[in-house]
């Protein structure tokens, strides 16, 4: 029996109820009129590549600021840690470093298993930052392809 307090309990309770109003709803749309749920199918299909699209300028526009604008530094990795998504494993990395006015920030950081593998709690890592937004972040060789190309470093 699911305590009341339960945050969890609440959420699952409420996906359910979610989950039945728009099975309902589809239901009613796709009985009245194949239309209507052709086009609801198509409105939600739209958003979502526009959602994608949006995601992907943005990520790409941070990359490139980060090549452009970026300064390098070093982080120390404080923690590690595997994820399991259906069929493969993702590593991840925490790290800490400081920006030149004193602050603290972390990144997180997927990496190989290789990558992992050499990296123990404590070390050190190199990344660049933007200065005018430190909490701006990437690991060094993330970027290190896109900063040849932006400002002409060689590789």
């Amino acid at each position: 029996m699911p305590v009341v307090g339960d945050i969890s309990w609440w959420i699952y309770g409420a996906l359910a109820l979610l989950a039945g109003a728009g099975a309902l709803v589809l239901n009613f749309l796709y009985q009245r009129s194949r239309l209507w749920f052709n086009l609801a199918i198509g409105a939600v299909t739209v958003g979502l590549l526009a959602y994608g699209v949006a995601d992907t300028h943005r990520r790409n526009h941070r990359t490139q600021q980060l090549a452009a604008k970026g300064v390098g530094g070093v982080a120390h990795v404080e923690r590690k840690w595997t994820a399991y998504l259906s069929d493969y494993q993702v590593y991840y990395l925490v790290c800490r470093y400081a920006a030149p006015n004193g602050r603290s920030f972390c990144l997180r950081a997927e990496v190989n298993s290789n990558r992992w593998a050499s990296l123990n709690i404590g070390d050190t890592v190199s990344i660049v930052y933007l200065p005018q937004s430190p909490g701006v972040s990437v690991l060094e060789e993330e970027i290190a392809p896109w900063r040849y190309e932006f400002q002409g470093e060689t590789r």
